[in-house]
């Protein structure tokens, strides 16, 4: 063979092997480009969806200030940071409503709050005086106190001297409720 035809045949050989490794690696560098572009789309699709959640943020954190506000003005429940605090505007509550119908505290014993769900009950139990006459007025100031009230375990007793305006003993557990944090 003359060197000719046999560099003829050694190019035409590398032409072939060159040919085929590129019919070969044409699928796979189809399949890779394919799966590279399903990828960016996919990162593009997440990038989007958090881009709109980062921008509704300002929009949901004035909803929840919202929520927040209408909740701390519901009318029955009684505000404050804590329960020490909302148990002492209670008492305050009470002593304006016992002192309205002429009576008086003659003692006070505030109970341990007890978690009731998302709800915290605050409780205190009242030794009072006050006028016989002025007893249906105080139940209904208390019923229709804002915030509730609730009033529990009444025992009412009276005076046996006749003659003098009644001034009833009464000793009642008093419900209030608040939210808690």
């Amino acid at each position: 063979m003359t060197p000719i035809i046999s560099r003829a045949l050694a190019l035409g050989l590398l032409a072939i092997i060159i040919a085929g490794t590129a019919a070969a690696l044409t699928p796979l560098v189809s399949a890779w480009s394919e799966t590279g572009q399903d990828d960016a789309e996919q990162v593009q699709r997440l990038l989007t969806g958090y881009q709109k959640t980062i921008a509704a943020r300002p929009a949901l954190q004035a909803q929840l200030a919202d929520l927040k506000r209408r909740e701390a003005q519901q009318p029955g429940l009684y505000p404050g940071a804590t329960a020490a605090l909302a148990t002492a505007a209670l008492q305050a509550d009470m002593r304006r409503l016992i002192q309205a119908g002429g009576g008086d505290i003659r003692s006070t014993q505030e109970l341990a709050a007890a978690p009731e769900g998302n709800f915290e009950r605050l409780s205190v139990r009242f030794d009072l005086a006050l006028p016989l006459a002025a007893l249906p007025n105080w139940l209904t100031s208390l019923e229709g106190q804002v915030p509730y009230l609730f009033a529990d375990k009444i025992e009412v007793t009276a005076p046996e001297t006749p003659g003098h305006p009644v001034l009833l003993t009464i000793r009642c557990t008093v419900h209030a409720y608040r939210r808690t944090a």
